[in-house]
């Protein structure tokens, strides 16, 4: 377990790296690369541990979380998959995280989305929009919509694409959010 909290917070530095661009986008990138056989020991044991110790199993949607762009970015679809319904398995379970489900499910309907699985993944990212929706997270609700955006303009059905990603632009500007905005 020691080994698995050591490397949690590495990998949550390389993600944060990652996202702030630039030459720190780099240093991430290093990290992440560098650190990798140890996060991925450290996922190996946890999961295995995930339905007799308590701690393994919180690790699992924590590594998920603390690294989510990178993993998002390094891990074939198919492997992110499987970790992220490993992850969200465990925040069902008492005591429950919707939130993190729902972030989680959101990265999950993104995996299907790479693996040309739309329909999966519509499936899924309406589910955590229903989530999302209990908590009135403007941040994570227009990440659900804007992936659902995407699923839709994947099948070529520009109208549900675009009624999505106007829903998305909307509490983008609503928000003040301006870096979801130009995302949309």
């Amino acid at each position: 377990m020691r080994h698995a909290e050591h490397y949690r917070p590495v990998l949550e530095l390389a993600n944060s790296l990652f996202l702030q661009g630039g030459e720190d986008c780099f240093k991430g990138l290093d990290l992440f690369d560098h650190e990798w056989p140890n996060v991925l020991l450290a996922w190996v044991w946890a999961e295995g541990q995930v339905t007799t110790d308590v701690d393994a199993a919180a690790f699992c949607p924590a590594i998920n979380d603390a690294g989510s762009h990178l993993l998002d970015l390094r891990q074939h679809p198919l492997e992110r998959a499987r970790w992220l319904k490993v992850a969200i398995e465990v925040t069902q379970k008492p005591p429950t995280n919707r939130l993190l489900e729902c972030i989680l499910s959101s990265n999950l309907g993104s995996a299907y989305l790479r693996l040309g699985q739309p329909y999966e993944a519509i499936k899924i990212l309406e589910q955590a929009l229903k989530i999302a929706t209990e908590f009135r997270n403007t941040h994570v609700t227009g990440v659900v919509i804007g992936s659902l955006g995407n699923a839709y303009a994947d099948l070529g059905d520009a109208n549900n694409a675009i009624k999505y990603y106007l829903q998305d632009l909307q509490i983008s500007r609503w928000a003040g959010d301006k870096s979801a905005e130009g995302e949309v």
